[in-house]
């Protein structure tokens, strides 16, 4: 049995988000409105995949390490669209968010056309920040691992403000707590 969030199709999209993608999507599997999905739910949690484009490797052939933070800045977007907040209507309007502190530990190369799974769990509810972790894999192999701390805001201010209920509970049915 699934722990999708009411209203999120098995591709990790909100159910009108899903259907608007259809047709760029490229794997079969989608159980909201039939079409084929380009991500991967994993019970509890939530995998966004990419495959690395040829300007992101660097010299040594492997991913830029500044590009691990635009990786888990899409994993992140993906992820509340899988919870149910649709990117373009939740950001500026139910809620907003900030990246206040960034933590990465480089395992392993991810190079061109490489395509990685980005795990993505919170590990941390405070009052009006969280936490998302970031578990990066190459054919199942460890390559980037990363803890972001993301506070509340005002939607249109800087000003933070606590988590609000609904996002906080939908964070923690999915979440990792210590």
């Amino acid at each position: 049995m699934s722990t999708r969030p009411r209203g999120i199709s098995r591709c990790g999209l909100s159910r009108s988000s899903c259907c608007s993608a259809a047709p760029s999507c490229s794997s079969p599997g989608c159980g909201a409105c039939g079409a084929p999905v380009t991500r991967l739910v994993a019970d509890p949690g939530f995998v966004h995949r990419l495959r690395v484009r040829y300007a992101e490797v660097d010299a040594q052939g492997v991913v830029f390490n500044a590009h691990w933070l635009t990786y888990f800045d899409e994993a992140s977007t993906r992820f509340f669209d899988w919870l149910g907040y649709d990117p373009r209507v939740a950001f500026f309007s139910e809620f907003d968010v900030m990246v206040v502190h960034a933590d990465l530990s480089w395992e392993g190369p991810a190079g061109f056309d490489d395509e990685v799974e980005i795990a993505v769990v919170p590990v941390r509810l405070g009052t009006s920040s969280f936490d998302l972790r970031f578990t990066a894999t190459v054919r199942s192999e460890p390559t980037c691992t990363g803890v972001t701390t993301y506070v509340s805001v005002t939607p249109g201010t800087h000003d933070a403000t606590p988590l609000p209920d609904d996002l906080r509970a939908r964070l923690a049915k999915v979440a990792e707590l210590d």
